[in-house]
């Protein structure tokens, strides 16, 4: 399913008997020692000690955890009881910092923020930021900590275990969709309620965040997804933001699922376009659209068996490549400015019948136990903001005018997902464009294949006071890629309102493909 905005190359020796639930709910959460019961009257936020107390952290910021409990239905007047989301606020290193400290929304959506292995590296990455202001992170309702939590443990364990079996694209969606329909009906007994997982749930949080933490205003920064509650949020109450930052966002007027075929063939053309235009590129990879279009059919009429040795795996396993896993894990690099650079130089090896760059690239993409990212979350949330707007027919009909791997969208995979998932509608009102005079710092990769410059440059034509930097040499997630938009971005809030120019603007930027 390659229209999720991060992949699932999830590796999980479980074995079957083990197996004995698959929503990730509180129950079941090793951190559920450190929730404590919720208060009597939400939104309220409890401190208690932090859940990585015990962990190894070798870049440990001065910290301070708790959780925020917020309503869990706000249309049935608070009905439902009360969710709890880990909050870990990074203290400022100047000793009299500014009020208004930055908030992270994660993107997914369904992404995990707090877990103990990323502290360290939000530490470091937010350090620009910390000299001078707190920096909030929190998992959002239903993802990562959150409790409940709304995950299908076994749905990682169904997508890598395709992987071994030479099975067409139709047979993988056919057995997912019959995973996901045991995980919603487990959501069920588990008595999670799935209307509660709304965008504008989300976006209620985020200002609940704040009161309950009696602050006066905050920044918000979203990512990706994230970008789209942001952006909410500044609809809902605008009152309580100073500032924000977009980085490569969703707005809530885009229709993903609509765009997402010509997301994919734009992604692919992209980089035939620039290698073509690149003379290294074009010199060392000719033809290269036409190579990937033969190794596609190629893989996908005759799978292909590959030896890879997976992280922390400990022993070997075949796989088998079809064409349609390939544009998949290809697609998937493209979000990184990185692994996008090696993209002209695998597919010029798969031509000639080399596989190790392709066995070393899956190697590092499958990685070890995961986890980390709700799934069930994710579907609710794209079903809801999106399902009841979206012709399914008439999308796979266009879809099925690109090229080949664009169905991979696999627009009426979702569509069936959607019709018995049964997700909470948004109002028409929430799928608008955003207008607001809220200071706002706007961030775009020129390479971002599901987030593209173009869609980030028409959410802040729609914002008075806007700021809009597009890099030429990044993709998706500017922010995290890049020390420079980490540094322009400390100035902006510093300075807000102002337009955000540093000196490392300045410099030369391109994304050069590797040819070697």
């Amino acid at each position: 399913m390659i229209g999720r905005s991060f992949l699932v190359f999830a590796y999980l020796l479980i074995s079957a008997g083990l197996v004995l639930g698959w929503v990730y709910y509180s129950s079941g959460q090793p951190h559920s020692e450190y929730a404590p019961e919720p208060p009597d009257r939400v939104p309220a936020f409890v401190e208690a000690g932090c859940w990585f107390e015990n962990y190894w952290i070798p870049f440990r910021p001065r910290t301070d955890c708790g959780w925020l409990f917020v309503p869990a239905r706000r249309d049935r007047g608070g009905g439902g009881g009360a969710y709890a989301l880990p909050v870990v606020i990074l203290r400022a290193t100047e000793s009299d910092p500014a009020p208004d400290p930055l908030v992270l929304l994660g993107g997914g959506p369904g992404a995990a923020v707090v877990l103990p292995g990323y502290i360290d590296w939000w530490a470091a990455l937010f350090e620009p930021v910390r000299r001078r202001r707190d920096v909030i992170l929190f998992d959002q309702r239903g993802a990562g900590y959150a409790e409940p939590g709304l995950d299908c443990w076994f749905f990682n364990v169904e997508y890598q275990d395709a992987w071994p079996r030479p099975v067409s694209h139709a047979a993988e969606l056919a057995d997912e969709e019959q995973t996901l329909r045991e995980c919603r009906q487990a959501i069920d007994l588990a008595d999670i309620d799935i209307g509660a997982f709304t965008l504008i749930e989300m976006a209620r949080d985020v200002d609940d965040l704040r009161r309950a933490l009696d602050i006066d205003r905050v920044n918000l920064l979203g990512v990706s997804y994230g970008g789209r509650v942001a952006l909410t949020a500044m609809r809902l109450a605008p009152g309580g933001l100073r500032s924000v930052v977009l980085d490569s966002p969703t707005p809530p007027e885009v229709r993903s699922f609509a765009d997402l075929p010509a997301k994919i063939s734009d992604g692919f053309g992209r980089v035939f376009a620039e290698c073509a235009r690149q003379p290294a590129c074009h010199a060392a990879f000719p033809d290269l659209e036409r190579r990937f279009l033969e190794v596609y059919e190629a893989f996908n009429r005759s799978p292909q068996p590959l030896e890879i040795w997976p992280g922390g795996a400990g022993r070997s396993e075949q796989i088998f490549v079809t064409g349609d896993r390939l544009a998949n894990l290809l697609y998937g690099r493209m979000y990184d400015a990185d692994a996008l650079a090696g993209i002209p130089a695998l597919i010029h090896d798969l031509s000639r019948g080399r596989m190790a760059s392709l066995r070393a690239a899956i190697e590092r993409d499958w990685g070890g136990p995961s986890g980390d990212d709700s799934d069930a979350l994710y579907i609710s949330i794209r079903c809801s903001d999106e399902a009841a707007v979206t012709d399914w027919a008439a999308l796979d009909r266009g879809a099925a005018q690109l090229a080949p791997y664009a169905r991979l969208a696999d627009l009426d995979h979702w569509g069936r997902v959607c019709g018995f998932w049964g997700a909470r509608d948004l109002p028409d009102a929430a799928r608008a464009p955003v207008e607001s005079d809220i200071p706002t710092l706007v961030l775009a990769g020129r390479f971002d294949p599901i987030t593209p410059p173009a869609q980030a440059r028409a959410a802040a034509d729609r914002l008075a006071n806007a700021h809009y930097l597009e890099f030429a040499d990044l993709a998706h997630g500017v922010f995290m890629d890049d020390a420079c938009a980490r540094t322009v971005t400390a100035e902006f809030l510093q300075r807000t309102g102002d337009d955000p120019g540093h000196d490392c603007l300045t410099e030369s930027r391109a994304l050069e493909f590797a040819t070697d």
